[in-house]
């Protein structure tokens, strides 16, 4: 069986489950899969703003620290939400997660936040999106120029990490 096939049933998958079955998984692997396992089977991390952290941190190739909250970098939450928007369902965010996503953003200059994550303030990410692809460039010192370049940094970690990802399945088979 697929680890995908496993994490996609209807009942969460145990750890103990997991590393019976997949004895190879790295660390860092493991917890990704944990992360998934709870993203598609526990509405926790949509309400806990600990657990959220720690979430991304994981999908992201970290080892979350459960004791301690470790802050997380606008690229690793962005690519924690392309992999959310993946899953195929919208789950609802809770407030206080909205707000420790834009509270996260904010502390690193970054204005403009993830659809399923917008509290309708700060710039529509459309927008900043469509500057950052459109230009002109070279982009200027404005705010949204700002932004758009920002986006550009975020876009090219959330490539990177797929990439990685694909590579890494390639070499596994």
């Amino acid at each position: 069986m697929k680890l995908i096939e496993l994490l996609k049933q209807e009942e969460a998958v145990l750890p103990e489950t997991i590393r019976m079955l997949f004895p190879k998984l790295t660390e860092e692997d493991f917890n990704k899969v944990e992360a998934l396992n709870t993203l598609l089977h526990s509405p926790r991390p949509y309400e806990n703003l600990y657990i959220f952290e720690n979430v991304v941190l994981a999908l992201n190739g970290e080892i979350p620290d459960f004791s301690v909250m470790q802050g997380c970098t606008p690229e690793q939450i962005f690519f924690a939400f392309h992999i959310i928007e993946r899953l195929g369902f919208t789950p609802y965010f809770d407030w206080e997660v909205k707000q420790w996503v834009k509270y996260s953003l904010n502390q690193e200059g970054v204005f403009f936040y993830p659809k399923l994550a917008d509290t309708g303030e700060g710039l529509v990410f459309d927008n900043v999106k469509k500057k950052a692809e459109e230009g002109p460039f070279p982009l200027g010192e404005t705010f949204e120029d700002i932004q758009a370049s920002k986006w550009l940094a975020i876009d090219l970690y959330i490539n990177k990490m797929i990439a990685k990802e694909v590579w890494n399945s390639l070499n596994q088979g």
